[in-house]
């Protein structure tokens, strides 16, 4: 529903979360799950792992808008384009997983007004998860065009618009992909902050999917989301939890007690 509804003009661009507020609405007096801003807090892992597939829809004026007045973290900042979602079998025998596995709270509320169904401003989630930093491969207006296409046929993010490799700042090995959010034809930044959002294994191949992310200053306590990193290191963050395989949910059965890479961090 999101990737069709994502691409289709509005008579007023103020209503993006209001044609939605019904079947939120519904949904959350149904489960008793809580909604903010295009996701669920229940669901937050999986609710944060979209990224921008497709083409531009050609309507930039939905772009400028929704750009403006929604955080970086919800899809919704991504209005016009088309969107997908990491998607996983439905099988905890052969996928474990790890990441944000919580979250301290949703700063201030992310609402104008008590309907949290339909209004939105800029607001942070205090996020707790493994973060480390890597770097994007330098991409030149010469080579562009070619490699994003060689790079969208070779990696876990087929349906992405724009992807790129990513590599370990001290040894240059190739680590995996990003799927940003925008033409990064332009992007400056070479060094990306990937914060570990759901790692599971599936046959003895891991696959960890992450959020990209650049610092909003000099703190480094803030952060903004550019894209959608997918790495196969299950090293990488150092120690993860181990999960029992057999139980039909999986659990934690020995948690991991290396804290190298763990940090709270505010995502606007």
């Amino acid at each position: 529903m999101v990737t069709d509804y994502n691409t289709r003009a509005l008579s007023y661009e103020t209503d993006v979360l209001s044609a939605l507020a019904g079947l939120a609405n519904a949904l959350a007096t149904t489960h008793g799950d809580t909604y903010f801003a295009g996701i669920w807090k229940e669901d937050l892992q999986t609710g944060l792992c979209w990224y921008v597939s497709g083409s531009d829809y050609s309507n930039s004026d939905v772009q400028v808008a929704s750009n403006q007045s929604s955080p970086s973290w919800t899809w919704i900042a991504q209005r016009g384009k088309e969107i997908e979602f990491r998607g996983w079998e439905n099988n905890h025998n052969v996928a474990n997983h790890e990441g944000v596995t919580f979250f301290e709270h949703w700063t201030n509320g992310v609402f104008k007004s008590e309907d949290r169904f339909s209004t939105i401003r800029p607001k942070a989630l205090l996020l707790t998860g493994r973060m480390r930093k890597l770097a994007v491969e330098t991409i030149s207006k010469h080579d562009y065009e070619w490699k994003n296409s060689l790079n969208k046929t070779n990696n876990d993010l087929v349906a992405a618009r724009w992807v790129w490799r990513v590599r370990d700042i001290k040894t240059n090995d190739e680590l995996g992909h990003i799927a940003f959010d925008f033409d990064p034809v332009h992007f400056e930044t070479r060094d990306v902050y990937c914060l570990l959002c759901i790692a599971r294994e599936k046959y003895g191949e891991w696959q960890l999917t992450c959020l990209g992310l650049v610092p909003t200053d000099d703190t480094l306590e803030e952060f903004r989301r550019i894209g959608l990193i997918m790495l196969r290191q299950k090293d990488w963050f150092g120690e993860l939890h181990v999960f029992d395989p057999d139980e039909e949910t999986a659990y934690i059965r020995r948690p991991s007690k290396d804290i190298r890479f763990v940090r709270t961090i505010r995502l606007v």
